[in-house]
């Protein structure tokens, strides 16, 4: 738009002397008096000033709602940028919790695992030990069978009839023996084995663990109680203490402005007592100056032949005397 100086009249095309004064809505012309009258006579004519000053209006109307559009759209704007920083600082900090949480349910697979091989391993000893002693036993008791039988074996072979009576009935003690503590041969193998009921239902609730969630307004977010981590509840002891320190931080201001008090107290009650010190230093002086003051009378006294009736004490016609010795 170029820039036109105002007030400056428009002449018509077709009437030259005069000035467009009158805008034909119909036409959407600018016209002069002369075209209103004659051609444009039953047209919807309006006067340009009263038209530009309606427009006129109707503009500032409309650039005091877009400022206050703008106002409006700068406030929004301000609280988008803060949401802005709090969505980094809201992911920075669910960053650190998701990386906690699975860093704790790491640490707690760990340490159950450790736990596993540690009971298998006392299992695997156990077991071992009972089997080694089993296999100790029994080799011991095939040695045994293994010399009774040898030795029936002798007997048979070598004794006569008469000396295998005579050894029928400790041989056959030895073997009924061997017989009867024989210990069975078939017996359940000891095996170990891992125990994984409900796997499937901890496999199920990991592949749902956690969701990133937006609240709705002021609603709080939902938190399990029942599962709550080691962090979780460090945050809770945190808060905890902050409100304690505040607490605490606020009886402290009071229990200063209270040591104030008893110490703007004290420092009137010392001054006081620097006073009364300082008075009762004075009243020393005056004595020590008063009885200097005396014993230089009793010295005159004496001189002058008064004395006293008691020590310490003058008589008044004794002062009297003094009085007019120490005129004359």
């Amino acid at each position: 738009m170029v820039p036109t100086v105002l007030n400056i009249p428009t002449f018509c095309s077709i009437h030259k002397h005069n000035s467009l004064d009158f805008i034909d809505a119909t036409c959407q012309k600018l016209i002069c008096a002369r075209c209103r009258l004659h051609d444009h006579a039953d047209h919807d004519v309006e006067d340009l000033d009263v038209a530009a000053d309606a427009v006129t209006e109707h503009f500032h109307h409309q650039k005091n709602e877009l400022l206050k559009l703008q106002t409006r759209q700068k406030t929004h704007m301000q609280s988008i940028r803060q949401e802005i920083k709090y969505t980094d600082r809201t992911h920075d900090t669910l960053k650190e919790n998701i990386g906690h949480t699975f860093q704790t349910l790491r640490s707690l697979l760990d340490q159950r695992e450790s736990e596993l091989m540690t009971d298998l391993e006392n299992l695997t000893k156990e077991t071992k030990a009972t089997q080694r002693t089993l296999l100790t036993t029994t080799e011991e008791d095939w040695e045994t069978c293994r010399d009774v039988s040898d030795y029936i074996d002798k007997v048979l072979h070598y004794a006569p009839k008469l000396h295998i009576l005579e050894l029928e009935s400790r041989v056959g003690n030895r073997a009924r023996s061997c017989l009867k503590d024989v210990r069975s041969q078939s017996r359940a193998v000891t095996s170990a084995f891992l125990n994984t009921n409900r796997l499937s239902e901890l496999k199920s609730n990991i592949s749902v663990f956690g969701a990133i969630t937006t609240n709705v307004g002021d609603a709080e977010p939902f938190k399990d109680k029942d599962t709550q981590t080691l962090d979780d509840y460090m945050a809770d002891l945190d808060r905890k203490h902050k409100m304690e320190i505040a607490e605490l931080k606020t009886k402290m201001d009071s229990e200063e402005k209270r040591s104030e008090s008893y110490r703007l107290l004290t420092d009137k009650l010392n001054g006081d007592i620097s006073s009364l010190k300082s008075l009762i230093a004075e009243k020393e002086n005056i004595e020590k100056r008063l009885s200097k003051n005396l014993d230089v009378l009793l010295g005159v006294a004496r001189e002058c032949g008064i004395h006293l009736l008691k020590p310490g004490t003058v008589d008044r016609s004794v002062v009297l005397k003094l009085t007019r010795r120490c005129s004359s």
